[in-house]
């Protein structure tokens, strides 16, 4: 169980976790005692809290039993008062929230990004990308962290932009390897420019994108050294202005070796 391995970064954090379960206490007991499971792990043998919080997953029946009953699959970050700050569901049953982005959460504290990749320098404005993790596990989204550092006096657009301008964009290639979700960017703020009125939307400052990926634990051939690799690749285009002048578009391609690992399946505890 991939959570129990960051119990240690989350009681560093004054952050409890708790999993909650359809079945009852007993079976929860057996399961925890054959997987050596330490997490708190909580019955709910009747879907009474499951359903409270509206996570009843209705696309099963009474008729499909055992499984009626069960929740959507996903997470929530509670604040020291009880309220949600943050939730993650996703609609693929295999995938969750990386621990990570769950202490995120619920600390406030961004993740560093670790795994840089080399980019060639553009004359104005200095790209970085990386990713937040030293690996990829099977099923657990990642953020790819894009960085654009504008320096001061210019700007980035956002969409929508005028003809003649290029917004800000991230792709990312297509792999067997991998699958993403939708770009987050931050948001632009409104600029009127002088003598005809018009107003764009742009960036000023440091400019952080984030893409959520995963490994679909598609098989890889491991290498002469025994690691396994995926190469994550794409490309990077925008454009920067000042008051008096727009640069020519740029576009950066990129490319990281991102160790992967299959899904982390529980080994029975011997004894």
């Amino acid at each position: 169980m991939e959570l129990q391995s960051f119990l240690p970064a989350f009681e560093a954090a004054g952050v409890s976790v708790y999993v909650v379960f359809p079945e009852p206490l007993e079976q929860l007991a057996s399961f925890a005692a054959d997987y050596a499971i330490t997490l708190p792990l909580l019955a709910d043998p009747d879907s009474e809290v499951i359903r409270e919080v509206g996570i009843l997953n209705t696309t099963l029946t009474e008729d499909d039993a055992p499984f009626y009953g069960i929740p959507f699959p996903g997470s929530y970050v509670l604040g020291e008062d009880g309220r949600v700050v943050a939730k993650f569901f996703e609609q693929n049953s295999l995938v969750r929230a990386h621990p990570d982005l769950l202490l995120q959460a619920a600390t406030g504290k961004e993740i560093e990004p670790v795994a840089s990749a080399p980019v060639s320098p553009p004359e104005h404005v200095e790209l970085e990308v990386a990713l937040n993790a030293e690996e990829l596990p099977a099923f657990l989204l990642r953020d790819l962290v894009v960085t654009l550092r504008v320096p001061a006096g210019q700007h980035l657009y956002g969409l929508p932009v005028s003809e003649g301008l290029v917004a800000t964009s991230v792709d990312i290639d297509e792999s067997k390897y991998l699958g993403m979700q939708p770009a987050v960017l931050p948001p632009t703020h409104p600029m009127v420019l002088m003598g005809t009125g018009e107003t764009l939307h742009v960036y000023e400052g440091d400019v952080t994108i984030r893409i959520p990926v995963l490994y679909n634990a598609y098989r890889i051939k491991p290498d002469e050294s025994g690691a396994t690799n995926i190469e994550l690749t794409g490309t990077v285009r925008w454009q920067s202005c000042d008051d008096h002048t727009c640069h020519i578009p740029r576009t950066e391609t990129f490319s990281i070796a991102v160790p992967v690992r299959g899904p982390n399946v529980p080994v029975a505890a011997s004894g």
